[in-house]
């Protein structure tokens, strides 16, 4: 085992390619028993490309790494220099996928990844990382990761967000009397496949005809999840699912018929969210509209640019001209800066250089698109390679 070990982590910590697979092989020998690894650094050095990875990878590619983060943190040793490593990234503004480097904390019960969770909602780097740090509450909540006045303090953070779904999902997870003293409000997943109920059943009904009569409750459960559920990573779990299943086609092409020209509508955005795993390049064009349409609602419109770093096909260099473009005419306000910064994460992940050297060359950009324009471009072609294998 040693000399597998040891070829593997010099393959990691150094100009390697290395797969999904080759990150599952490596924690799975690190996660049998005590193993050594010298020097401490070592552990640094895996997290940091472990992140790194992770925030480029897509699909199973990103599933591979997640699972190998998961047995880091789990690791005696290596979990609390994993935990101190993601803490560094979130306190980096040019991090990429702040939400998934908080979020990925709910994996372990560890005292400093509970504060690393605390800083990001007391203090957050950004509104990403507030974001990945009330994410991962809900399941840090339930499972008893918090100390008392830790939770106290969550719902202090809860009374100010009682608009939001997400948060009502949280406060479900608190102690009763902690919800009584801040007046919370629950919310169950069930509610929130209610706020979608319409859209569920017209999506439900027009696949009905080409699912076999005993996957009907499975995928009626799933749909349920993926459009409904109040919180993002049970959505994502549901799309996952849906994307593996039979159905991705006609699923797919019934949420591209309910969104085409409902640029207005706030359901988009969770149409334009489940598209983002489940369409092809003709849901892609309409995702593209829904970006480029005048009269878009600013959260449709984030969510449309998010999904473009995702969804199948590919968007030609028109797009992302006319995309960089009519950022002039867009109002100046915190979801257009975050709607411009998805832009550059859709171009990045699909390695439009040409659309992400214009955004660093344009000056009067929001900073944290040009900032992330170049932490794109500067990526080691060896890591933007290995999340292919």
């Amino acid at each position: 085992m040693s000399t597998r070990l040891d070829r593997l982590i010099e393959r990691a910590t150094g100009d390697d390619l290395f797969s999904g697979r080759d990150w599952d092989a490596l924690t799975d020998l690190l996660s049998r028993g005590l193993v050594v690894v010298s020097p401490r650094s070592t552990w640094a050095r895996l997290a940091e490309r472990l992140l790194a990875e992770m925030a480029i990878a897509d699909g199973a590619h990103w599933l591979w790494r997640a699972e190998a983060l998961h047995r880091l943190l789990a690791h005696p040793v290596g979990g609390e220099i994993a935990v101190a490593t993601a803490a560094a990234a979130a306190a980096d503004r040019a991090t990429q996928s702040l939400i998934g480097t908080i979020s990925v904390l709910d994996a372990t019960s560890s005292g400093p990844a509970a504060s690393v969770v605390m800083r990001q909602l007391t203090n957050p780097t950004s509104h990403r990382s507030f974001s990945g740090a009330l994410l991962s509450c809900h399941r840090k909540v339930r499972l008893g990761h918090f100390t008392r006045g830790q939770l106290v303090h969550i719902g202090g953070v809860l009374a100010d967000l009682r608009d939001q779904p997400l948060a009502a999902a949280i406060a479900a997870c608190l102690p009763a009397q902690l919800r009584k003293r801040f007046g919370l409000i629950t919310k169950t997943d069930r509610d929130g496949a209610r706020d979608h109920r319409t859209l569920i059943e017209t999506v439900t009904a027009s696949v009905g005809g080409t699912v076999h009569p005993a996957d009907q409750d499975v995928l009626n459960d799933l749909l349920a999840e993926a459009l409904g559920a109040d919180v993002f990573d049970e959505r994502m779990h549901a799309l996952f699912l849906l994307h593996a299943g039979p159905y991705r086609l006609p699923i797919a092409r019934e949420l591209g018929r309910v969104m085409a020209g409902r640029h207005r509508e706030p359901e988009s955005a969770i149409v334009a969210e489940a598209l983002r795993k489940l369409g092809g390049r003709r849901e892609r064009a309409l995702v593209e509209q829904l970006v480029l349409a005048a009269g878009t609602r600013a959260d449709v419109r984030e969510a449309a640019a998010f999904a473009l770093g995702h969804i199948g096909g590919e968007s030609d260099e028109n797009f992302w001209r006319a995309a960089l473009a009519i950022t002039r005419r867009w109002r100046p306000g915190s979801t257009t800066t975050s709607t411009i910064d998805r832009l550059v994460y859709a171009a990045g992940r699909t390695e439009k250089s040409n659309f992400l050297h214009r955004v660093l060359a344009t000056a009067d950009l929001p900073r944290v698109a040009r900032v992330s324009a170049r932490w794109w471009l500067e990526i080691p072609s060896h890591i933007r390679l290995s999340v292919t294998v």
